[in-house]
């Protein structure tokens, strides 16, 4: 029994799920887009700025 009657659990079947699968696939893939932009940017402008001039290890 749930606590509130209106919380009934729901088994979703294979076409529902098959549905949801293909709704939330563009916003997962928003996401690691975005993730990457920023990772990006992030490599572009910051890493030059205060990384060392030099490269901290010494060629032969």
């Amino acid at each position: 029994p749930s606590p509130l009657p209106d919380e009934q659990s729901h088994a979703l079947s294979f076409l529902e799920a098959s549905q949801l699968r293909g709704r939330v696939l563009p916003f997962i893939v928003g996401v690691a887009t975005l993730d990457l932009a920023l990772a990006g940017f992030y490599w572009g402008v910051y890493v030059p700025h205060y990384a060392e001039p030099r490269p901290a290890y010494k060629l032969p």
